[in-house]
């Protein structure tokens, strides 16, 4: 069927080298998927791929032709269409109105839109893809699978032959990630090609017909999926041997001590998301919170930082009553949040790297970014680049630029 071929491909951000003469085939046809840490350059080749962004040296041939310089609109006449971890679907609008966006069928001269021929062809697409929802509501009462569905549709829609997921099983159940790999084989037996890229390891080894390793911007190794453990694509995608004799700790060792507990939640309660939650994190502990998706796990979070209000129970911080639904008050008392949607809850994508590092900084205040000096912020932004080993050009650069 023929092949996809990345030749010397390079892309650099000021000095930091995102992509540094990746060469690499595919074959059309098959699941290939794409293995590195955060910042290997996973993200980069999808938006040189995609047409989101020009490659400064280098060749992606195509069915023996060089695909078109940075053009999303030439990408997709090409075949190539993404699905990225943050859904691009409008959540106000229904399936057929998410999947028809911007290519509506018209009738008439274009005088009337032919609803129709387009709630028609989505059924179709979505039965394709084993689908059986109601497609007349919006889609944010949708399951997040379901929408997934619905963003896979409207790729499919346009005459995909190479269909790119980035992260597709993230916020999935286990139940959900099998179905939707279950539906890739589907679609690769009908001719599409599948570029897949997770950090599970497991449905990278299950799916694949062949892996790519990047590490740091630079090609490792391709080969047939075969050729590769679990514990080898660790070994390759951070560069050193595993180590086995890690000495192993019980963590839960400080609840029996007098050790006070750094967090404790007690009889936590909010109607329709979680009920009589308890638990003590104690000093050095990591604490998982496990449920399927929908059992409460971020709502819980979320109330437990002050986001969201709760209805019953007791939030206390090292000993200290934590006041209710205060994001500021959670903030002084060293109470912070990650949220799992980080396009819309963690960062503000539009403004620089420095202002979203240093914006919670100054705990005193709300708005605290606008009150510390500009010296304060380059010394918060130059820590934070260097404990969390952040790839940046410049520190003023949009932080939607990062992987």
């Amino acid at each position: 069927m023929g092949q996809l071929k990345i030749q010397s491909l390079s892309k650099s951000y000021g000095g930091v080298h995102a992509l540094d003469g990746v060469t690499f085939n595919l074959e059309l046809g098959s699941i290939h998927s794409i293995c590195g840490e955060n910042g290997a350059g996973k993200s980069t080749l999808i938006k040189c791929l995609s047409g989101n962004i020009k490659w400064d040296n280098g060749r992606i041939i195509l069915d023996e032709k060089g695909l078109f310089l940075g053009s999303v609109q030439k990408s997709e006449q090409a075949g190539i269409s993404v699905i990225h971890q943050e859904s691009t679907i409008f959540p106000d609008l229904n399936s057929i109105q998410n999947i028809f966006v911007g290519k509506e069928i018209a009738r008439m001269g274009g005088a009337f839109l032919d609803h129709p021929s387009m709630r028609a062809k989505t059924k179709l697409w979505l039965e394709r893809l084993g689908q059986d929802f109601d497609i007349n509501i919006p889609v944010e009462h949708l399951s997040h699978a379901e929408r997934q569905m619905v963003a896979m549709a409207r790729s499919l829609s346009g005459d995909c032959r190479i269909l790119i997921l980035d992260e597709p099983t993230a916020s999935l159940s286990p139940k959900e990630s099998n179905a939707l790999l279950d539906i890739l084989k589907k679609l690769k037996s009908q001719g599409v090609t599948i570029i897949y890229i997770s950090h599970r390891l497991d449905e990278i080894l299950e799916i694949s017909d062949s892996i790519t390793v990047l590490r740091d911007g630079k090609h490792i190794e391709t080969s047939s999926s075969k050729e590769f453990s679990k514990d080898r694509l660790i070994q390759l995608m951070v560069g050193r041997e595993l180590q086995s004799d890690l000495k192993k700790t019980n963590s839960f060792s400080n609840s029996s001590s007098d050790t006070p507990p750094s967090l404790e939640v007690m009889n936590l309660s909010s109607q329709n998301h979680f009920r009589d939650i308890s638990l003590k994190l104690y000093p050095g502990q990591i604490t998982g919170l496990f449920g399927l998706v929908g059992a409460g796990r971020s709502e819980l979070a979320r109330s437990i930082v002050g986001v969201d209000s709760y209805d019953s129970g007791v939030v206390k911080i090292n000993g200290n009553l934590l006041k209710k639904s205060s994001i500021k008050k959670s903030l002084e008392a060293g109470l912070v949040m990650v949220p799992e949607d980080r396009q819309h809850q963690g960062l503000v994508l539009n403004s620089s790297i420095l202002e979203n590092t240093s914006m919670a900084a100054d705990n005193t205040s709300a708005h605290a970014s606008f009150f510390i000096s500009q010296q304060s912020k380059n010394r918060i932004t130059d820590e934070s680049i260097r404990k969390f080993k952040i790839k940046v050009r410049d520190s003023r650069d949009p932080v939607e630029l990062l992987s």
